[in-house]
Formats: C-alpha cells, structure tokens, sequence
C-alpha cells in the first residue's frame, strides 16, 4: 500500500469510454461498469465517486501499517494522524489525543483522508 492510488489515478482507470454509434453513452473503460444497462446503478460521476472511496478505504492493521507517516485516516472511532517519528510501535495519534496508540487501537474500517504523496493546492 506504499504506492497508494491518487484521484487522478483513480479517474484514469474508471474513466467513460464513450460508444462511437451513441455518443451519449458508453462503460467503464476500468471495470465494464455501464449505468445505462446495468440494472440498480446510478450515474457514471457516482461510480466514479464509489471507485474513489474503495480505494480509500482500509479494512486491515496490515493496510495501516503499510501507510508512510503523515497520513491522516478517520475511523469508526475519530480521526487519527500517522507519526512514527517518536514511537514506532506506538505511531498512531488520536486528534487532540496526547498519547499515541498501536495500530490495532485505529477502529477499522477507515478512510484514508490525506496522504503525503497526494498534490496539494
């Protein structure tokens, strides 16, 4: 998980491959997804959307240990930062939080909301 996916990674992979015969229409150049024959789905903007939070999302401590330092993650039990800097057994902070914890204390699953590698404005 060190070579985490970007959003511009993400959109690159689920982009719109438009039909030549119906140009209004057209699946997922990535995954085949297609909203205008798959029953129960909603728009393409959406898809997109489910792709990005999929990719996002850490379900594993393998998964979080695996994150560089810097990131920040939030969890079914807060927003938590990645420091290892200090205690590498110990690298997670809990916001406002004065102690750090082990990985294992980060509840799961968590979404990945900032990553050092990811451009900034």
């Amino acid at each position: 998980m060190t070579d985490f996916l970007s959003l511009a990674d993400v959109l690159a992979k689920h982009y719109r491959r438009l039909d030549p015969n119906h140009p209004a229409y057209g699946a997922c150049g990535g995954c085949g997804f297609d909203p205008d024959v798959t029953p129960g789905t909603t728009t393409f903007a959406q898809h997109q959307a489910a792709m990005w939070r999929e990719a996002c999302t850490i379900t594993t401590v393998e998964e979080l240990d695996a994150l560089p330092s810097g990131v920040e993650v939030r969890s079914v039990n807060g927003p938590w930062l990645k420091n290892d800097r200090f205690y590498p057994d110990e690298p997670w902070w809990p916001a406002g939080g004065e102690i750090s914890e082990a990985s294992s204390e980060v509840g799961l699953p968590a979404r990945l909301t900032h990553h050092p590698d990811w451009p900034q404005p």
